[in-house]
């Protein structure tokens, strides 16, 4: 690399200190991040507002059209980030990131804030001492690079773009590739054939994107380098002509004036006498920058503090509390398991697993759903008031004898084995559609009178229906009438015979709504005046985006470690809107990811994800629902192995993963809380005994997000997280009684508990003896430590150290 091109590219990484308040739409070839040091912006992306405050940080990707407005006061840093294919080395899949503070505030915008002061800090004394950009400010800035990749960015294959994301593709490939080329004899014959595009289509493209032909955009490109080339390097400009890609130098130079309106060797004496005279100073070192920005980013640095913030190498959380404190809890977790259609609850081997889960986590309800697919003979498309109830019997009767009430989702769900939230192994799509409202108010009022004469009014009291959005559909009717149609119907029904039955929906968040058009709608406002009010609102919810396009639920995987719980709290803030805040909140479904064939799944992980989102919403939520109770519903001709990424409780040989351990250490919390952390939940009997959850759950890295969910090697799983450092608790009880205590921990890590890590250790083979697995079986649980501890002045202090991943179980009881 040319030392001229060095120097260029250094002066690139420098921010651009803004005060400016308003932007027009626009969009860069290259993505943008901006810091907001001062007052607050409103900036629009593709017409969607975000209010961007003090410290927010956001990232405006390549090509996206954005514009913004600022108060008065408005202080903020723009950086350019190079292209990603320049970072990232790969170019399977579309890269984009995802960093906007404003949306959730996890605590990588910290480490971000970190760095981006540190660049600033680093930018003032270039500013203020008039050198030139140091290597120390380039290892700054590949810092904040590396960090924007790991813990920002996000891939997105070819084949699942929407129609604006496949548009910013192809604007960044025609804007990478002009700049690559720009310096030879490009032509758009050449773009064309690149892009694989015809020229009278490309042509009308560019024009419409760009608002300029092919020819002046180039020009436009050539200029630009030219200029650079001219202040800070000292080429002829005979040669600067020729190395930008201008056919003659005459050529050059009446292009140049006419843009700039002087000659390139005019602005070249121009440049060298201000250098000369000390006068340019400020505008060699970057062009736009005056004293007034120097000055006010000085302030800023100084008002908030030049030191450089101190990076945590070991991460840790002490916490002391009153004991005497304490407020009673809810059991938010264990109220019902997903299983899966009422056709799988007919055969034996899932009954057998949900008789094992009712055992071990003792689960109220289980969730059930398509109770009109043809395994379930009841021919609700036929015109004859007679219908067969006897599978749909058998599915009550077992669930019955086992104590366990069933959780109606009233919707033919799609039978789906997900490699991932893209692609299915199987999909069987078994659609009911009725003719007319009348017609669904038949088969709802056979089923429910039905059900009221074989069981009873009394024991259906406590059941559970769900009407899902989109669930079933009346021929002709628009979504949202026909949702509100068959909701009125359902819960009248339901009423009529079992007035204290609980009937709830709509099932999906309103933005994951498939159709993009039905989004901007808001749902719960209208309900108040379509619809009864419902005993609960039911929820779904899995880390991804809504897809754009609506070609599916999903777009793509969401960072946040923290989604569940920002979803939920941005639903109860529409809700409230709505005056719907004081109706159950019930998440129906809840996972990390829709995949069948993630072996995240397996992991120590998932268990210390199902603590960490249980302590972040158990007190926003009512009920919550994991799916999926057991492996078995999702056997395929590729699941012969131990494990397989399948997203159950239970793997398919009845062994408990880790989130199943998880399930179970949440039931031992005792009845009032009195403590919640970031990474622990203490609790008490008030009878002296207390009863703490606890984990070091590590949030996903690069790896993870650039990987294919159901392509991930169980080899390689431990490179999905960020880091895997270790965490320290510390704990002090404050006005426990004095006495002797036991305490004992249950531990579940890589070393114990964990399936996926016992048959990594019998290197992975495939396949396995009946020993085998009843020997797997058998050592597959919790590492219990047991020690006493004295307290004699009042203060009980515990100290732990949870490897990553880990989550425990702590019992504290007086001898």
């Amino acid at each position: 690399m040319g030392d001229d091109h060095l120097e260029q590219m250094k002066e690139k990484m420098l921010p651009e200190i803004l005060d400016i308040q308003n932007q027009e739409e626009t969009f860069s070839p290259e993505a943008e991040l901006i810091y907001i040091l001062r007052g607050e912006m409103s900036i629009e992306i593709y017409e969607k507002p975000f209010t961007l405050k003090n410290e927010d940080v956001i990232v405006v990707n390549a090509n996206e059209r954005y514009r913004f407005r600022a108060s008065e006061d408005v202080l903020f840093a723009r950086f350019r980030i190079p292209g990603i294919e320049a970072v990232s080395g790969v170019n399977e899949v579309y890269h984009r990131f995802l960093c906007n503070s404003a949306m959730n505030d996890m605590k990588n915008y910290d480490e971000l804030r970190r760095v981006l002061k540190k660049l600033l800090i680093s930018d003032l004394n270039v500013r203020e001492h008039s050198n030139r950009v140091s290597y120390a400010y380039m290892s700054c800035f590949y810092e904040l690079m590396h960090l924007l990749t790991v813990h920002f960015m996000t891939g997105i294959p070819e084949n699942a773009l929407s129609k604006r994301e496949k548009n910013e593709q192809r604007l960044y490939k025609i804007t990478r590739y002009i700049e690559k080329n720009y310096n030879q004899d490009i032509s758009f014959e050449s773009l064309a054939q690149y892009m694989y595009l015809s020229e009278g289509y490309l042509s009308r493209y560019f024009k419409e994107n760009f608002h300029m032909r092919f020819s002046d955009y180039v020009r436009k490109v050539r200029l630009e380098h030219a200029m650079e080339a001219l202040l800070y390097t000292g080429r002829p400009v005979t040669k600067i002509a020729y190395d930008v890609g201008f056919s003659s130098v005459s050529v050059f130079n009446r292009a140049f004036k006419e843009t700039y309106g002087e000659t390139p060797s005019s602005v070249r004496q121009k440049a060298e006498r201000d250098a000369a005279a000390g006068s340019g100073e400020e505008e060699h070192l970057r062009e736009g920058l005056d004293q007034k920005m120097t000055r006010q980013l000085a302030e800023y640095l100084h008002r908030d503090g030049s030191k450089e913030p101190e990076k945590k190498q070991m991460e840790e959380e002490c916490c002391q509390f009153d004991v005497r404190v304490s407020a009673s809890q809810r059991q938010i977790w264990n109220q019902v398991i997903n299983i899966g259609s009422a056709a799988d609850l007919l055969k034996s081997e899932i009954q057998e697993h949900v008789i094992l889960l009712k055992q071990a986590l003792n689960y109220e309800y289980v969730r059930f759903w398509s109770i009109f697919s043809k395994e379930m003979l009841i021919d609700a498309s036929g015109d004859e008031n007679v219908y067969n109830f006897s599978k749909l019997d058998q599915v009550l009767d077992f669930l019955s004898e086992q104590g366990i009430k069933p959780f109606f989702d009233m919707e033919e769900k799609i039978r789906r084995i997900n490699q991932n939230m893209y692609t299915a192994i199987v999909y069987e799509k078994n659609p009911i559609v009725f003719k007319n409202i009348g017609h669904f108010q038949r088969v709802m009022d056979a089923l429910m009178r039905h059900l009221v004469k074989r069981y009873g009014s009394e024991d259906m009291a406590s059941w559970k229906m769900e009407v899902w959005f989109g669930g079933y559909t009346i021929e002709g009717m628009e979504p949202f009438d026909g949702y509100f149609h068959i909701f009125r119907s359902i819960y009248g029904i339901v009423k009529k015979y079992v007035p204290q039955m609980e009937v709830g929906g709509c099932g999906v968040f309103p933005e994951a709504i498939k159709d993009p058009r039905l989004r901007s709608r808001n749902i719960w406002k209208e309900w108040r005046s379509q619809a009864p009010r419902p005993d609960f609102i039911s929820a779904m919810n899995y880390a991804y985006e809504a897809d754009p396009d609506g070609k599916d639920l999903f777009g793509y995987r969401n960072c946040d470690s923290r989604y569940l719980l920002h979803s939920v709290l941005q639903l109860k803030n529409e809700l409230k809107q709505a005056d719907f805040d004081d109706i159950q909140l019930y998440i129906t479904e809840w996972n990390l990811t829709v995949s069948d064939r993630n072996y995240i799944n397996d992991t120590c992980f998932q268990g210390a994800y199902v603590i960490k989102n249980v302590i972040d919403v158990c007190e926003s939520v009512d009920m919550l629902g994991y799916f999926t109770g057991t492996d078995r519903v999702s056997q395929h001709y590729d699941s012969g192995q131990l494990l397989y990424g399948g997203a159950g409780l239970l793997n398919k040989d009845s062994i408990l993963k880790p989130s199943a351990f998880a399930v179970d250490f949440l039931n031992h919390l005792l009845k009032y809380t009195v403590k919640k952390g970031g990474h622990f939940w203490m609790t008490t009997d008030r009878k002296g005994s207390y009863h703490m959850v606890c984990h070091n759950m590590k949030e996903m890295g690069q790896y993870y997000y650039m990987t294919d969910e159901g392509m991930l090697e169980k080899e390689n799983v431990e490179d999905c997280f960020k880091e895997h450092n270790p965490l320290h608790l510390e704990i002090g009880l404050d006005h426990i009684d004095s006495g002797e205590y036991v305490i004992r921990m249950y531990r579940v890590n890589k070393d114990s508990g964990s399936i996926l890590d016992i048959w990594k250790e019998i290197g992975f083979h495939q396949e396995l003896l009946r020993d085998d697995v009843k020997y797997i079986r058998r050592i597959c649980e919790p590492r219990l430590a047991i020690w006493n501890e004295k307290v004699d002045n009042n203060l009980m202090v515990l100290n732990l150290e949870l490897k990553a991943n880990e989550f425990a179980l702590v019992r504290i009881c007086k001898v």
